[in-house]
């Protein structure tokens, strides 16, 4: 009786060692075959499960350190745009994009700060300005008065009288008329001869000023009205007058083109006594009296030193050199 006959199916594997002539064989069945074939499909299958879960790992990874920063940043920054400049502290984090959180809440406190001195300036400068307002007085019963002692003086031969009076008449105008803060290089320089005018008179004389003008230009330059007045009236008070005799002042102006600019420079120089640095410092720091009877001592060195800084930036302003003089 013959043998039973059944088919076998067998897969020969062939791999070349790299040599000439050398192969590596191996014969597998077909049960082996479809063994090793589900083993790699299985490894295949664990490692794109692998993969897929790296991935939502690192998609979950990067929405909490990048996605969710990023967007409570730019929730920050549309509350700045619609004026809210509280700190948030919850947007400063110990990485790259919490550096950028704490530069956002630390410019918002610069704008904050800039935008509160903005104000202060713009209050300190209405109040400034009404200062110089407050003081201005309705001169019109004095003009009367003045103009009847005019006439008087002259009457009597009175020169002396009469022409103090003028100027005083002049003086309290320009302290009274308008309400503009700039006039112009011309008019400035014309109130401070009516008020040297009435210093001379209580000096007896012993006083002198001289002015040195560039060009006839200058004349029309536009400056803060009682600008120059307060400085003429410190060279009298606390230079010239401690000092005991005689004494002159000097009023240049110039111009001066550095840096690509055109700027009007002014200096008044007396010689008197001079000034201590911790006196200088006093004088351009002091802060304007609220209240005062008398307004040239109101409108001080310190008001026309802020009034300029004001209309003009940090870099202009008033400063003061001094030396000690000699005994008469």
């Amino acid at each position: 009786m013959p043998a039973p006959w059944y088919r076998r199916t067998e897969t020969l594997i062939t791999h070349s060692l790299g040599q000439d002539g050398w192969y590596l064989h191996q014969i597998l069945s077909r049960q082996q075959l479809i063994k090793q074939r589900q083993i790699y499909l299985l490894l295949i299958a664990a490692i794109c499960v692998v993969i897929l879960s790296l991935g939502m790992f690192m998609v979950l990874s990067l929405s909490r350190t990048i996605n969710q920063p990023v967007a409570r940043i730019q929730k920050k920054i549309d509350k700045i745009a619609h004026g809210d400049f509280t700190r948030d502290t919850s947007i400063e984090w110990e990485h790259e994009l919490g550096d950028i959180g704490k530069g956002i809440d630390r410019l918002a406190f610069d704008v904050v700060n800039l935008m509160e001195k903005r104000i202060d300036d713009e209050k300190e400068k209405k109040d400034l300005e009404y200062q110089i307002l407050q003081s201005q007085i309705n001169p019109h019963f004095l003009y009367n008065t003045l103009n009847s002692i005019n006439w008087m003086a002259t009457i009597q031969g009175s020169p002396g009288i009469a022409e103090m009076t003028t100027a005083l008449a002049r003086l309290l105008r320009q302290v009274s008329k308008g309400s503009s803060s700039m006039i112009t290089l011309e008019e400035e320089l014309a109130l401070v001869k009516d008020y040297f005018l009435i210093q001379q008179y209580r000096y007896g004389g012993g006083i002198t000023i001289e002015y040195e003008i560039e060009s006839q230009e200058l004349y029309q330059c536009l400056i803060h009205r009682f600008s120059l007045q307060p400085i003429v009236e410190n060279a009298l008070f606390h230079g010239i007058e401690p000092k005991g005799s005689t004494g002159k002042i000097l009023v240049k102006a110039w111009t001066d083109t550095g840096e690509g600019k055109k700027d009007l420079r002014i200096s008044i120089t007396d010689n008197g006594v001079g000034m201590s640095r911790e006196a200088i410092e006093k004088v351009l720091e002091q802060k304007p009296a609220k209240k005062s009877a008398d307004f040239f001592r109101q409108v001080g060195i310190a008001n026309v030193n802020q009034r300029i800084r004001h209309q003009f930036g940090g870099s202009y302003g008033i400063s003061i050199d001094s030396q000690a003089s000699t005994p008469p």
